[in-house]
């Protein structure tokens, strides 16, 4: 009887093995832009894969660098982002989502410092 589920068992693993395992590829096949990162030190890498140097290809990722650009494509990015972190850290993407808020937050802040140089000095005003 063991033998027989032994058996079983080498039949199953056998077949699992000899199916073809779903590739990671994307179904785009233009071309792809990796934007990879050391956390540590801060550096960061963009990286293009291009298949298709074609005309159409050129006018297609020149729309998508200028969406990216302009913050169209962010909703997009962060539903991938999402998706790939609610597996491994739910809290990921919550934290990552409240950084970028706060860096938002501080370009919307008006600057408070003193300026280096008054309008006086620059145009010779007199002070009394």
């Amino acid at each position: 009887m063991r033998d027989l589920i032994r058996y079983i068992k080498s039949v199953v693993k056998k077949q699992e093995s000899e199916e073809p395992q779903e590739d990671e590829a994307s179904e785009f096949s233009s071309g792809a832009m990796k934007l990879s990162w050391e956390a540590s030190t801060g550096d960061f890498e963009v990286d293009f894969d291009i298949h298709d140097l074609g005309d159409d290809s050129v006018e297609t990722l020149a729309l998508l660098l200028y969406y990216l650009e302009k913050g169209d494509l962010n909703k997009f990015i962060l539903k991938s982002l999402k998706y790939r972190t609610q597996e491994i850290d739910k809290e990921f993407y919550a934290k990552v989502l409240l950084h970028w808020a706060s860096l938002d937050n501080q370009d919307m802040e008006p600057n408070q410092e003193e300026p280096i140089v008054g309008p006086s000095q620059v145009f010779s005003f007199q002070q009394r």
